[in-house]
């Protein structure tokens, strides 16, 4: 078989070994977790964290209570943020300063009460892989070796309390087995028969938050090899859609000239998602279709009367922070355009 026979399928089946990539510093995305003996009793800690490079925002956890990460920041390998705890009714400040590594954060927690340093003890954290670290979507990107460019979806999900997943290629889903988180990898596995040869396909995978890096090798007949690939994991939709919950006022000018500013609301309930478009001035809602979140941006169609003619309108934006962005594709009578919406939060 050649290597161009394999890459062509290689969608299908292989064999992964998938770990984190050099960079230039440290991801402190992801899960920790450490003890702390405080006069005897064992305080256990968890941390989530996710950054943009500069900023981290995340939660932290204990026996007792989960708080929000503040004023989080990474330099280089150098890592700080603080919580708020309350306590017995008091509240205490509490800064973590750490330098981090591809798996341990090493430094110190300051606690204070009403300005006043009242504890300070050395912060040695691991990094562990939980389920909610790895389920989701993931979207790999490699070149196979005769150069040809894939980018195949693998889901990774939780049913019954086990990890299951899913590979899609060529429109079709492929089941993974053995799906595990062992010695803090995510693993699974992968094989089909392919021209009376066995195909294997195996992940061990060091997710690092929304990315991850690693090799893939692949084996069959006796024979193997191995590349480079990287993956990003993909914005659940309702996630994204939670984000949008609120009124928005809407801003844009037609192709007469006029402009129109009327409200749009979002709101969930369940796993549904349900959006109003209210008309300036007359308070007329109109009657909207098709309503989704689809490649991060907030979708749906709809056919007001335009002159006593329907008006065939494609909405699509985005949320920037307390600002949506994005366009209006119509259709009337066969003339077509598309105009720059903008809104901002109510």
């Amino acid at each position: 078989m050649s290597i161009r026979s394999f890459a062509l399928n290689l969608l299908l089946v292989g064999y992964m070994v998938c770990t984190v990539g050099l960079a230039a510093s440290p991801k402190p995305d992801g899960t920790w977790k450490w003890e702390s003996d405080l006069d005897g009793r064992i305080l256990k800690s968890t941390l989530r964290l996710e950054s943009d490079g500069k900023k981290v925002s995340g939660t932290y956890s204990n026996n007792d209570l989960t708080a929000k990460v503040e004023k989080g920041e990474i330099d280089g390998e150098n890592l700080w943020f603080e919580i708020r705890a309350k306590v017995d009714g008091v509240e205490y400040q509490v800064k973590f300063n750490g330098e981090v590594s591809d798996k341990r954060i090493s430094g110190d927690i300051e606690v204070f009460d009403s300005g006043s340093l009242v504890l300070e003890t050395d912060w040695n954290a691991n990094r562990v892989l939980v389920d909610e670290d790895v389920t989701g979507k993931w979207k790999f990107e490699f070149t196979a070796p005769d150069g040809v460019k894939y980018e195949p979806v693998i889901s990774v999900r939780k049913l019954d309390g086990h990890l299951t997943g899913s590979l899609m290629a060529n429109d079709q889903e492929i089941a993974l087995t053995s799906v595990e988180i062992k010695d803090n990898q995510l693993r699974f596995e992968y094989a089909i028969d392919y021209s009376g040869s066995n195909l294997k396909l195996r992940y061990r995978c060091d997710p690092r938050g929304s990315s991850l890096t690693g090799v893939l090798n692949y084996e069959i007949d006796g024979n193997s090899g191995n590349f480079e690939v990287s993956a990003t994991k993909q914005s659940d939709e309702m996630d994204l859609a939670k984000g949008l919950v609120g009124n928005w006022q809407l801003s844009f000018t037609d192709p007469d000239g006029q402009t129109h500013s009327p409200t749009l609301g979002v709101a969930i309930e369940g796993k549904s998602m349900s959006i109003s478009l209210t008309v300036e001035n007359s308070g007329r809602t109109l009657e909207l279709r098709n309503v989704r979140v689809e490649d991060g941006k907030l979708k749906f169609e709809s056919t007001p009367q335009r002159q006593g003619r329907p008006l065939n309108i494609s909405f699509s934006a985005q949320a920037e922070g307390d600002q949506l962005v994005g366009s209006i594709d119509y259709e009337v009578q066969g003339n077509r355009g598309q105009i720059p919406v903008k809104g901002k939060r109510l």
